[in-house]
């Protein structure tokens, strides 16, 4: 199995970041990388890792990405959205033009997650069937403007007879795909996304999001489930949230900190990665990055959160 890592270069918008310049942007997601291909290799070192992007990589993360012997492959971006989906995660939609280019095993991650240990059991968990994170979404819980059952309507409209109803949203941040799977999945993804564009530009209900189609064409096939190792973890103030799992974040080997972009990726990135000369030696410890990263608020923090909290209730 290889880890990937698919990267847009495109001028957009993320609302987890607060600076919407697109230069900062990129920064940020750079050195999200750097530090996660980093805690990787870190605790697997004869592993594949393999980040996909559609420019050229250079400067200082270049060298990082050498130094980590992380391959960095050239895909064109060919699904593309319209100017109808808006500017919030327009390069989401790479993540099909990555899969497509692959044919080993893969578990494909976001930018945004670290990796706290080794991966064997993971790994000897992984069958034949594709393996995905699910957030337990409300079904009716918005996601860039569409619900799990906004998305089931919208996807009937394309597919008369589509028997999953009630469908368990798929998060993008960690899905395993075995080489004989992508072929007939991106075959699906393909038809779907010249409807699901001409949907936009006429003006009619369609997917938003990559994790939205995913959930629908992968509605009715039997998934493996990733969630005993992976967690889509909030930080903020007016929001802590440890989804898709009931247990401590302690206990997970994958974090996603979609929230950690511009303020504990940076510190780490600043203080331990970028100038470091020996970086396939340098360890750093689930305390650390959990300290880091504000996994587990201080007493302080505690207060001020169920303070929010309670106002919000």
């Amino acid at each position: 199995m290889q880890i990937v890592i698919p990267f847009a270069q495109v001028k957009a918008i993320n609302p987890n970041l607060p600076n919407r310049n697109p230069a900062s942007t990129l920064e940020s997601y750079l050195k999200c990388i750097a530090v996660s291909c980093h805690s990787f290799r870190s605790h697997n070192s004869a592993i594949r890792i393999i980040l996909i992007t559609n420019s050229e990589i250079v400067g200082e993360t270049k060298s990082i990405l050498s130094a980590l012997n992380v391959e960095v492959v050239n895909v064109p971006f060919t699904f593309v959205p319209s100017a109808e989906f808006g500017h919030k995660f327009k390069g989401c939609f790479y993540f099909f033009d990555a899969l497509r280019s692959l044919n080993e095993d893969s578990l494909i991650i976001d930018p945004d997650v670290i990796c706290l240990g080794n991966l064997t059991n993971l790994v000897r968990s992984l069958g034949r069937n594709i393996a995905v994170f699910r957030p337990n979404f409300h079904p009716e819980k918005l996601i860039n403007g569409i619900s799990p059952l906004d998305a089931v309507e919208i996807y009937r409209t394309y597919r008369r007879g589509y028997t999953n109803l009630h469908p368990d949203h798929v998060g993008g941040e960690a899905i395993y795909f075995p080489k004989e799977c992508i072929s007939n999945f991106i075959a699906e993804v393909s038809q779907f996304w010249e409807w699901n564009l001409s949907q936009a530009k006429k003006g009619s209900r369609f997917l938003t999001t990559e994790e939205h189609i995913i959930t629908c064409i992968l509605g009715e096939n039997d998934c493996d489930n990733l969630n005993e190792y992976v967690s889509r973890i909030w930080t903020t103030r007016s929001y802590r949230e440890v989804e898709g799992h009931e247990k401590d974040p302690d206990q997970l080997i994958l974090w996603h900190l979609p929230s950690e972009k511009h303020k504990g990726f940076k510190r780490i990135y600043d203080e331990q990665i970028k100038s470091n000369l020996n970086l396939q030696n340098l360890q750093l410890t689930k305390q650390y990055y959990a300290n880091v990263m504000n996994v587990y608020p201080n007493y302080l923090s505690r207060i001020i959160y169920r303070t929010i909290r309670k106002f919000k209730a």
